[in-house]
């Protein structure tokens, strides 16, 4: 919890006894008797992954009366290990009071108790009902510590962007709570204002409203500018990318909240206010600015597909085709710009596949990559059925215009946060997609199933099956059924051992079915960015968000869709 640290008068103490008779002593500003729970302890109600709640080292951030205060004192005094009160004035003025109370567990409790009218803990005291979301716990028929609400907790963050104090705690706590609560309205204006004008007090004022804003970059001697008039007149998406820009180059590698956190605590109000209330259109950007590596595109032929120059036609096609593994191919394209250019057309690829099978049962004009349509056969050459080829090479394009900002977008989707990931990570999965090929579907109304050769997974010249069976249906106890989805996922990898792992959407975000009722696990979410056990190379949540964006096509967007729901709904009907 922040403390007043500048522009104030402090007076410490660490008198037990003092400290109850300061208490004893406020007038009454509030008739509350109760307090309400702030903080990452009250974040971890709507977004159980949002920390370990378990981890001792998470502090309990309150508001509370005094009343409330003195009564928990008295319950735990035999427990406590240390305590102090912090007591501000400034120019007079009474400000509320802070009290930071170690036990002797290591649990720590940081109070801010309402001692003045003008405070925004007193008007939240005073209109508990409309601030609070359940209770928790019960320390008597008069005193009760409260949940704040999802908008109690995102209006204390957003406002505390303006302050440097913790600022990237701050700002990675306002992209949570974004996800999970609808934006500050009209009707939040007299908390927000209370809050601006206590912190201003607390803080020191904001920066001046000045009519440009100029940023000096660590690594160059340009300055840059951004002017009022000039920013206001630029469209909505034109004003997002003039501040990402701004941010990233006052930024270090790719961390932009360094960026943001200069715009937020040092530009004039118009600019920082903007920054904040666009806060995710401003992070998504970078899904805009990052493009994926060029694929080949090759803008001219060579009507004469022969590679071996020297060597008959009849010769050469025997050699061809014996040539079965994918990774051949590849590594041909290397040998010379020649074969590099005749492997990347499709007539070459057209020719591969009529000198191996004969004719192809469906009508050539309609084929739109002989390639694919060749090395999917190679996997299914007792299948004759044209169409189910064009449907794989079909979902197989599809798959290949999916990058790595797809897969890092979906895992920041679910976790709620930024997520970053090392450059090589990012080619590699690249690579994965654009080489990577389906060979089998099948489907029905309740199993969707997909078998593909994954190229590059562990290695660039390795060549693993993957087989996705997704399965739907209804799943639970007499007591207690609801909707689940159940991804399998099995690799083999180049050797004959083979990896596999299932999971259902609760247990992506850290819950299980009871018999009642949803329960978080002990071994957390698997979204997290610890090695695979599938790919070791790969975080775990990366992992898992791209064998999602390959699961059968017919039902992709609707587990997605399922998935992006899940935490919430595991949550509303947990106990916790």
């Amino acid at each position: 919890m922040l403390v007043p640290l500048r522009q104030l008068e402090l007076r410490r103490t660490h008198d037990k006894l003092e400290i109850i008779s300061v208490l004893q002593e406020i007038p009454p500003v509030t008739q509350s008797r109760n307090a309400i729970l702030i903080g990452s302890r009250a974040v971890i109600k709507f977004l159980p992954n949002y920390r370990d709640e378990n981890n001792k080292h998470i502090d309990w951030d309150i508001i509370s009366s005094p009343t409330y205060l003195l009564e928990w004192l008295r319950k735990h005094d035999e427990m406590i290990n240390s305590i102090e009160m912090i007591i501000p004035t400034l120019n007079g003025d009474t400000l509320d009071l802070y009290v930071h109370c170690s036990l002797k567990n290591d649990i720590i409790f940081d109070f801010a108790v309402s001692r003045s009218p003008t405070s925004y803990t007193t008007y939240i005291l005073n209109n508990l009902n409309s601030w609070y979301e359940s209770m928790v716990r019960w320390y008597g028929k008069h005193d009760q510590l409260f949940y704040a609400s999802k908008k109690l907790l995102l209006i204390l963050k957003k406002y505390m962007l303006y302050y440097p104090h913790q600022w990237e705690k701050t700002a990675k706590d306002y992209r949570h709570l974004l996800s999970i609560t609808d934006p500050v309205d009209e009707g939040d204006k007299e908390l927000c204002d209370l809050f601006i004008r206590y912190n201003e007090k607390l803080h020191g004022e904001r920066s001046p409203d000045k009519a440009e804003f100029v940023m000096t970059p660590q690594d160059s001697k340009q300055d840059i500018v951004i002017n009022r008039n000039k920013f206001f007149q630029y469209t909505k998406d034109e004003q997002i990318v003039c501040v990402y820009q701004a941010a990233s180059n006052m930024s270090i590698d790719s961390n932009i909240l360094m960026g943001l956190e200069h715009i937020c605590t040092k530009s004039p109000p118009w600019l920082a206010n903007f920054v904040i209330d666009n806060w995710i259109d401003i992070l998504n950007e970078k899904y805009k600015q990052q493009r994926p590596l060029a694929r080949s595109c090759i803008q001219f032929e060579i009507h004469n597909y022969r590679l071996f120059q020297q060597l008959p036609e009849l010769v050469t096609k025997k050699i061809l085709l014996n040539i079965t593994d994918p990774l051949d191919f590849y590594s041909m394209k290397s040998v010379c710009k020649n074969w590099y250019i005749i492997i990347n057309q499709q007539s070459f690829w057209r020719v591969m596949y009529l000198a191996r099978y004969g004719q192809y049962a469906g009508d050539i004009n309609t084929v739109t990559s002989w390639k694919l349509l060749f090395l999917i056969k190679l996997k299914n050459e007792t299948e004759n059925e044209s169409i189910y080829f064009e449907q794989l090479v079909d979902v197989t394009i599809q798959l290949s215009e999916t990058t790595a900002n797809d897969v890092l977008r979906l895992w920041e989707d679910f976790t709620h946060e930024n997520q970053s990931v090392h450059p090589d990570i990012v080619s590699q999965i690249n690579y994965i997609f654009s080489h990577s090929y389906y060979f089998y579907m099948n489907e029905t109304s309740n199993y969707y199933s997909v078998k593909l050769v994954l190229i590059g997974l562990y290695h660039p010249r390795s060549q693993s099956i993957a087989t996705l069976n997704l399965r739907v249906g209804a799943y639970g106890s007499s007591y207690f059924t609801d909707h689940m989805e159940e991804l399998s996922i099995k690799c083999n990898k180049d050797s004959d051992d083979s990896c596999y792992l299932s999971f259902m959407g609760p247990e992506l975000f850290g819950f299980d079915m009871g018999e009642r009722f949803y329960y978080r696990t002990e071994r957390g979410t698997l979204l997290t960015s610890t090695p695979s056990e599938i790919c070791p190379a790969l975080p775990s949540g990366i992992a898992l968000c791209l064998f999602t964006m390959m699961v059968h096509p017919a039902h992709r967007a609707q587990f997605i869709s399922y998935l992006r729901k899940c935490e919430s709904h595991c949550r509303s009907k947990s106990l916790y």
